[in-house]
């Protein structure tokens, strides 16, 4: 014999009866789920990478690498002035790790 137990839908809220504790969902919100699959995991995914955002980001960063475009990929490089203030600034409060190809720009 199946034992229910009372439970809520995790789409709509109503109070459902449970008769395994696999389910999660009415019968109506169980049907647009089948069709809304792939919005329900999206909207997961939004969820996690804004806590994720939230809990890692405002952290202050452990090291920071600089360096020179030296992959040839035409990214646009500062001038020495600016390199050496951000590196200035950045010492207040991490570990920066100049790159070897960073001289180049520091000349």
């Amino acid at each position: 014999m199946l034992r229910e137990s009372k439970g809520h839908c995790e789409i709509c809220g109503k109070v459902i009866i449970k008769q395994r504790a696999s389910k999660k969902y009415c019968p109506e919100c169980l049907k647009k789920r089948i069709y809304n699959r792939s919005e329900l995991l999206y909207r997961k995914f939004q969820d996690a990478r804004k806590r994720y955002a939230r809990n890692h980001y405002l952290e202050k960063p452990v090291q920071v690498n600089i360096g020179a475009d030296s992959g040839n990929n035409h990214l646009p490089e500062p001038s020495k002035d600016k390199l050496l203030a951000l590196i200035e600034e950045l010492n207040k409060f991490t570990v920066i790790d100049q790159k070897k190809n960073l001289a180049r720009l520091l000349k």
